[in-house]
């Protein structure tokens, strides 16, 4: 159980996110953010949650709260 709060800059550096995608949130959550969530969520067994974190009007920060699954799907 755990939870980071990290500014919008430092994660789009962080994940390599091209000079277009840093300019466009919505790039960001649709190209970086859902497909890595959904990974780590179906294939290593994490339940994450993650909110943009507002200043003002635009995104400044986002917050994921995370745990482990500790009841996993079995494989049919």
């Amino acid at each position: 159980t755990g939870w980071l709060e990290i500014s919008i800059e430092d994660f789009a550096q962080s994940m390599d996110a091209t000079e277009k995608q840093q300019e466009n949130f919505a790039a960001i959550r649709r190209k970086i953010i859902e497909p890595a969530v959904k990974e780590l969520t179906t294939k290593d067994g994490w339940m994450i949650q993650w909110r943009p974190v507002k200043k003002g009007r635009k995104v400044g920060a986002l917050r994921f709260d995370f745990k482990r699954n500790d009841q996993l799907a079995l494989a049919l």
